[in-house]
């Protein structure tokens, strides 16, 4: 079997037969910033154990949460409480690097393969089940988390890629089971709109949304607002997402700006230059996308705006869900000490100057 960009796979462990790469909890609300990541009783059903494949370039591939495809498979960097040094975990897409999270697939039978950190030489690794096994005593916790909890198999963690053959060499070998996604291995060309041409396709006042429709609706937008909203992908019933190569990558006000900037420019702005820092904000030009917190520093609670213009501090933009039901604006201001304030948490820089 050939992984392919755009569908949707489960990962069992050799190793552990029966045991899935699982994300510990129930659903997209528990997925987070260092959710652990364990071998859990596979399961065909559950969606805590499938991942979503996306192809970049030559960096390889990053493995997206399918109850909330905005968080990604990476690896720790030792930062947080809840994560060691190089475990393995949960991150916004937004919040990592291709470095900590892009992955190179080692094919080793017709449908096994070993899970490359490419850039860090680690692989993935599973550990085994008995709390005094000195791989898992000398590695986490035997918290519930790091566990899989009380029917878990054990943690999953980066790890030196073993000698084949070798007991840790089949802890790092996975069977690769399709479930199913997109088929297209390469994005499609974008339209490469103007600006007018943007604010023609989504009219200021109208909604993002599929409200009253079966399905998403990334290219249109309706006249009435979302009925209800919600943090998690559960209660994203109406909304729109941006969708490439039949994976969901954003959803309201992320996924609108991000569709913009797709239709401008013809390439996925999330392979665009990213910008943080203090000095994040300081060639920002029509086009760009700046991701600013809304009240403290949250990863869950960030929005997302589509620069159209600047003159001196002033900044005008267009964005989606600012009202919290999908609606469009243009048109809006704010500035750039305003948003530094927030802080920014990073800026898409475009290509070129949309005009």
């Amino acid at each position: 079997m050939t992984i392919v960009n755009g569908r949707t796979y489960r990962f069992i462990n050799v190793y552990h037969n029966g045991y899935g790469l699982n994300i510990y909890g129930t659903g997209a609300s528990d997925i987070k910033g260092g959710q652990n990541v364990c071998l859990y009783s596979e399961s065909p059903t559950d969606s805590m154990q499938q991942w979503e494949i996306e192809e970049r370039g030559s960096n390889g591939y990053r493995l997206h949460a399918v109850p909330k495809p905005s968080y990604v498979l990476d690896c720790s960097d030792g930062s947080i409480s809840t994560s060691y040094k190089n475990n393995a975990h949960m991150c916004a897409e937004t919040g990592t690097t291709d470095a900590d999270c892009a992955v190179e697939f080692e094919y080793v039978g017709s449908n096994q393969v070993r899970i490359h950190l490419g850039q860090k030489g680690l692989c993935l690794t599973a550990t085994t089940v008995a709390e005094n096994d000195a791989e898992l005593s000398n590695n986490i916790s035997t918290s519930a988390a790091l566990r899989g909890g009380k029917e878990g198999r054990g943690n999953v963690y980066w790890k030196t890629p073993a000698d084949e053959g070798s007991m840790t060499w089949k802890k790092q070998c996975w069977e690769v089971i399709e479930v199913g996604g997109g088929t297209d291995p390469k994005p499609e060309p974008g339209t490469k709109m103007t600006l007018a041409d943007l604010m023609q396709k989504f009219p200021n006042g109208k909604y993002w949304n599929h409200v009253g429709m079966s399905d998403n609706n990334q290219d249109g937008y309706t006249n009435t607002p979302c009925p209800s909203h919600g943090k998690d992908n559960t209660n994203l019933s109406t909304c729109n997402c941006y969708k490439l190569n039949g994976m969901v990558k954003a959803w309201q006000c992320q996924g609108f700006v991000m569709k913009c900037g797709y239709d401008a420019y013809g390439s996925d702005p999330y392979t665009w230059s990213q910008i943080t820092g203090s000095n994040a904000l300081n060639n920002l030009k029509p086009g760009d996308i700046v991701r600013y917190y809304i009240n403290g520093i949250d990863d869950d609670n960030l929005h997302s705006i589509f620069v159209t213009s600047v003159s001196g501090d002033t900044i005008t933009f267009g964005d989606c869900n600012a009202d919290l039901q999908c609606g469009i604006r243009w048109g809006a201001q704010t500035t750039k000490q305003k948003l530094q304030l927030k802080p920014v948490k990073l800026v898409y820089s475009a290509p070129f100057e949309l005009k």
